[in-house]
């Protein structure tokens, strides 16, 4: 077993697009550590750019999601996660990216521990899952919630990209 090693650490804050707060039902309040999204509107989406580190082994990578329900006190929170490979050329600055480049989506149904109790919620993805990303090749990565049984706001702490460890 290969040691596990972290790849990269996003905060809210690093979002290079989070879905507009123009909508209806949804509001965004960004502090100092964290993006406080209102829980009313689903498919709440934010997105994060990095470049892969050379010493990726291409084996995949594990990504934790650490996120609170601030006040729901039960119920389930769905979050679904991607990769976008980025290759030479691409406008990064595209917010409707092409299809074609993003990998496979994987979502997980959550239950919610409580009102501001920390939840790691961690996906594990294949090589092949995150579109053969290659060592020191762009990427996004977006991550995002929808509704499942929860009401409340939920707020998304941190997002770590590790690898496997296998």
């Amino acid at each position: 077993m290969a040691a596990i090693r972290t790849l990269e650490k996003f905060t809210p804050l690093h979002a290079e697009y989070a879905s507009p707060p123009s909508r209806p039902g949804l509001r965004i309040t960004i502090d100092t550590d964290h993006l406080h999204v209102s829980y009313g509107t689903p498919g709440q989406i934010m997105r994060f750019s990095s470049v892969m580190p050379e010493d990726y082994d291409l084996l995949g990578v594990d990504v934790t999601l650490i996120w609170a329900a601030l006040t729901a006190t039960s119920g389930t929170v769905y979050w679904s996660q991607r990769f976008q490979k980025l290759p030479a050329g691409h406008n990064i600055l595209s917010k409707t990216s092409d299809d074609a480049l993003w990998g496979t989506q994987l979502s997980s149904l959550v239950s919610v521990s409580g009102a501001g109790i920390l939840t790691y919620t961690t996906t594990r993805f294949t090589h092949a899952q995150i579109n053969n990303i290659q060592r020191g090749e762009a990427y996004r990565f977006q991550v995002s919630w929808s509704a499942g049984s929860a009401l409340g706001r939920i707020m998304l702490f941190r997002a770590y990209i590790a690898t496997t460890g296998l």
